[in-house]
């Protein structure tokens, strides 16, 4: 399950910035018997591995996110984009 939440900042009459934010929040799989399975290292280890698999229980799982547009001319036909997110 994701959340993600974002607002755009006007700066300058042809500068906007883009401010987000999104969390992840990741649960374990529940196995009916018990017994989870992963594969350790799938390119080195055919077996598998029996009990608890690796867990990421962490509760911050927050990503930020930033980008820009900026009108270069200001008639609104050429624009520069970029962003950068944290995954």
């Amino acid at each position: 399950m994701g959340f993600y939440a974002q607002d755009d900042f006007r700066v300058l009459p042809n500068l906007t910035f883009n401010l987000g934010l999104r969390y992840e929040f990741l649960t374990v799989p529940n196995e009916v018997t018990g017994h989870g399975s992963a594969l350790r290292d799938i390119q080195h280890d055919d077996k598998g591995t029996v009990g608890d698999p690796f867990r990421n229980m962490s509760l911050l799982n927050f990503s930020p996110r930033l980008g820009f547009a900026w009108n270069v001319t200001g008639d609104g036909k050429t624009a520069v984009r970029g962003g950068f997110a944290e995954l």
